[in-house]
């Protein structure tokens, strides 16, 4: 097993903040199910924003750091494309989050958006696989992980084209079905978005194993 240590250096800051930035990316589609599962208070919404401000801010961070002292084999430009990736995850999560508020009242069912559960699944991979990192380069785990967020990735596909057949059959409301196909495709948008992270992973693992 190669150890990432001799790439990102000893300061543990690096592993830190990637670490940070994918709890946070499952923190707020943690805080998004139980807006959508319960009375979804303002507070809820809070903390989904305060997921993705918390995010930027260690993505900041990151970068600022690897300017200043990463000077190591991992090309810097890796280390950079993985922070940003993991932190766009939580953007479409807040957007759904801000308008399934405000639209709240013209939904007939809130379960319609089933997708949720998988993307705090997929959220939750992420965090796994970014974990891995500090553990060293294990291809066989990450590899494990990112086929399930394959997997997924697939679900939600099968599951969107199951929910718009019964959207566009059972609901009445031409502003309820444009604002959920709208909810869908954030949803999609943040799953697809693990994909890619749990990608990058994966190509460092390729990369330096």
């Amino acid at each position: 097993m190669f150890s990432l240590q001799e790439f990102l250096g000893k300061d543990p800051r690096f592993f830190d903040l990637l670490e940070g930035t994918a709890r946070e990316a499952h923190a707020s589609a943690k805080a998004l199910h139980k807006i959508v599962s319960s009375s979804g208070q303002s507070a809820d919404l809070h903390l989904v924003r305060q997921s993705r401000a918390t995010s930027k801010r260690m993505t900041e961070e990151l970068s600022e750091l690897a300017v200043k002292t990463f000077v190591t084999v991992l090309d810097r430009e890796d280390l950079e494309t993985l922070a940003s990736a993991i932190y766009r995850i939580p953007k479409p999560l807040e957007k759904f989050a801000e308008r399934y508020v405000l639209l709240r009242e013209i939904f007939q069912s809130t379960n319609t958006f089933h997708q949720i559960d998988l993307v705090e699944d997929a959220t939750h991979i992420v965090l796994l696989m970014v974990k891995s990192l500090r553990r060293g380069i294990m291809p066989e785990l990450v590899h494990r992980l990112n086929s399930k967020l394959q997997d997924i990735e697939a679900q939600a596909d099968n599951l969107e084209i199951d929910l718009l057949r019964d959207l566009y059959r059972s609901v009445k409301n031409p502003a309820e079905i444009v604002a959920t196909r709208d909810l869908f495709d954030l949803l999609e948008k943040a799953i697809d978005r693990c994909r890619d992270t749990g990608n990058h992973v994966l190509h460092i693992c390729h990369k330096n194993s």
